[in-house]
């Protein structure tokens, strides 16, 4: 009989993932992140990046196969493609109609999308490695950023507003951000930093989007206010505020936190957010592939 790591290396997982400036640049780095935790768990992975790599597509490696899709827009094509190859699906806030066997998503669906089962919550927010081994500590500066393209240029207005309001802050701008040009600005401005998940621990408050950064902050015990950038962030955001995990949601309600929202938020929002939702989509794949028993739960 295969032990679990036997049967774990004669399996082959591929994760497709895409993102622009006009469609989650998050999916893209979360992906990456469930793929090194499948690799770490001894699967064999390949990380398909469609925005790297726009003409890729699926190879048949003569493996029992799992293929996690990560896309920020309704597309059944890989799905069908997994399926005339005899794969397992998982998808990750899955758009699309073909049913995966798994949706995995951080808020439940708006509307019914098709799949074998759905899992939903904060405990499936994925948190990278690089944030989990950061040490938080109380900073002195506001940490801004708007996702990895800050469609509307929300990141450069939220920054002003706090430097104007005396704050110390820190503008953190993505790989797809829009151009500012020579604009003057009296505060930090931060271009795709290599450390930005000690920037991130090492911040006071944060003003974010409402998705991977917010939940990467969240876990760090720091309290965010959310500028959703489209309206699906802003219907997850919006419970997360009326339950106290954020300080606030809106382009147009920010504002200097008291030290007591600042510290009382930031402890219920490291509580939402245990960082094990990379390891809960493993064993998810694990049992999907005949390996292990799954309880959603643990």
């Amino acid at each position: 009989m295969q032990s679990i790591n036997d049967q774990q290396r004669a399996s082959f997982v591929q994760l497709i993932a895409d993102g622009s400036a006009t469609h989650g640049y998050g999916h893209i780095s979360r992906s990456r992140e469930v793929a090194d935790a499948f690799s770490e768990s001894g699967f064999e992975v390949e990380f398909i990046n469609l925005l790297e790599r726009p003409s890729a597509t699926l190879i048949d490696h003569g493996k029992p196969g799992l293929v996690i899709i990560d896309l920020p827009y309704p597309d059944d094509t890989w799905l069908n493609l997994a399926r005339r190859r005899g794969n397992k699906v998982i998808g990750l806030d899955y758009l699309g109609q073909g049913s995966p066997d798994c949706l995995v998503r951080m808020n439940q669906p708006l509307t019914p999308i098709p799949c074998g089962r759905l899992f939903f919550g904060l405990e499936y927010a994925i948190i990278r490695k690089s944030v989990r081994d950061a040490t938080p500590s109380r900073g002195v500066y506001a940490l801004v950023s708007i996702g990895g393209a800050d469609v509307g240029n929300h990141g450069f207005t939220a920054a002003t507003t706090l430097s104007t309001l005396g704050l110390k802050t820190v503008l953190v701008r993505g790989p797809l951000s829009q151009d500012i040009g020579e604009a003057a600005a009296d505060f930090t401005i931060v271009e795709s930093p290599p450390d930005f998940s000690g920037l991130l621990a090492r911040s006071s408050w944060v003003v974010s989007n409402g998705g991977t950064t917010m939940v990467e902050a969240m876990s760090l015990g720091k309290a965010v206010y959310v500028i959703p950038q489209t309206s699906e962030e802003e219907r997850f955001a919006r419970p997360l505020g009326a339950a106290g995990l954020l300080l606030g949601v809106g382009s147009h309600g920010l504002r200097v936190p008291t030290e007591d929202e600042i510290v009382s938020t930031g402890r219920r929002a490291r509580k939402a957010v245990d960082t094990r939702g990379s390891e809960r989509i493993v064993k998810l794949g694990q049992q999907l592939l005949g390996q292990k028993h799954f309880h959603p739960e643990a």
